[in-house]
């Protein structure tokens, strides 16, 4: 938390994705490392957040929608 919050405050996150990942010993998951940050009104960082999660991973197959996935 690089600077405190108050009340009446208008905080905006933005979240970019680093890194995904399949797990090597699970199929059916994978890792997804994550920053967020939340600014104030001024557009001043309150926040600095990198995350690593555990994601379900998609069944292997062409999308639902029935489209070719991209090469």
């Amino acid at each position: 938390w690089p600077r405190p919050t108050r009340p009446g405050d208008v905080l905006t996150v933005e979240t970019e994705v680093l890194d995904i990942a399949p797990s090597r010993s699970r199929a059916d998951r994978g890792y997804a490392t994550l920053r967020s940050e939340t600014r104030n009104q001024r557009g001043e960082a309150v926040q600095i957040f990198t995350m690593k999660l555990v994601v379900p991973r998609r069944p292997a197959g062409p999308p639902p929608d029935g489209r070719d996935a991209p090469a």
